[in-house]
């Protein structure tokens, strides 16, 4: 059984570097945004993105992680939300995620095997 999962926004509340991110978001180790593993976006602390992206995921959860566009290192990782399909309401949900100096918030949604509003 799976679940869809709409990712709704990102709101960057600090950056990892000094100006901006170049931020790449992983699925479960999978890079999908943005262009599907093809480039980064740029962000600065204070920003909004809108995403407007539905994902699918089975299981009891699946796992949005964000880096920074760079030769891979330790630093540029900056964080990941694990999200449950017992979240599968529907509702507006928010998530921080934060590491390396890094803050962002991801608002989504989880619907499980229903229709989004």
């Amino acid at each position: 059984m799976s679940c869809d999962l709409k990712l709704i926004n990102l709101h960057c509340v600090t950056t990892n570097d000094t100006v901006t991110d170049e931020v790449k978001m992983q699925q479960d180790g999978r890079q999908f945004w943005p262009n599907d593993g093809d480039g980064y976006f740029s962000i600065s602390t204070g920003n909004d993105v809108v995403l407007g992206i539905l994902r699918q995921f089975t299981g009891e959860s699946t796992t949005i992680s964000l880096y920074d566009d760079e030769d891979f290192g330790d630093d540029d990782f900056l964080g990941s939300a694990t999200i449950s399909r017992r979240e599968g309401d529907q509702l507006e949900r928010r998530q921080d995620i934060m590491a390396n100096g890094a803050h962002y918030v991801l608002t989504y949604k989880v619907r499980d095997n229903g229709v989004f509003d």
